[in-house]
């Protein structure tokens, strides 16, 4: 399960805010060095791995139009 959090201004910085129930919930404390994962994934590179069999497939196309849209 992920960490909701959000990037807050900090001086001339940014820091990262997470909740309390977060930290504590992974045995983090203060000043604590944490290394960060970028996990964000574009919607299509999502559905791609969804769909593994499909992956790389063309989209469907009708060959007989037989109804009017």
């Amino acid at each position: 399960m992920g960490i909701m959090g959000r990037i807050v201004r900090f001086g001339n910085s940014v820091a990262i805010a997470i909740s309390k129930k977060d930290m504590k919930e992974r045995g983090w404390k203060l000043n604590q060095h944490l290394e960060l994962e970028e996990n964000v994934l574009r919607k299509q590179e999502a559905i791609e791995r969804a769909f593994g069999s499909a992956r790389g497939a063309k989209p469907f196309v009708r060959e007989k139009k037989d109804r009017v849209f």
